[in-house]
């Protein structure tokens, strides 16, 4: 099983994003692009409703993972639509209110709620 420390690989560095800078921003998304965000739902591999969300072909079959990598806390974006040409999605940038460049040690015991 992995822990938090296998994600402690993450570089000197690191940008920090507000919430409500990113929620700005995944709303963007969803009305220029139709994406879904959500959260990860982990679970055991053997999961019934992991295996029905495949099995249907619901778009909750992306949000499944095992449990073991719980410690990564993920999200995903899920798009309708086919992927731009170019392969970027533009959002509107960041200013310096909404994000901060900081040192990446201590980073994994951050709590976001």
């Amino acid at each position: 099983m992995r822990t938090k420390r296998d994600a402690v690989k993450i570089g000197d560095y690191c940008v920090l994003i507000t919430p409500e800078a990113l929620i700005k921003r995944l709303n963007e998304l969803n009305k220029n692009y139709g994406i879904d965000f959500k959260a990860v739902n982990y679970v055991k591999s053997d999961d019934l409703s992991k295996a029905n969300a495949h099995f249907y072909g619901d778009i909750s079959r992306f949000y499944y993972k095992d449990e073991d990598f719980a410690y990564q806390r993920e999200y995903r974006l899920c798009l309708f639509e086919e992927m731009p040409k170019d392969h970027f999605f533009n959002v509107e940038p960041f200013n310096n209110n909404e994000v901060l460049i900081c040192k990446s040690e201590g980073v994994c015991d951050l709590r976001f709620f």
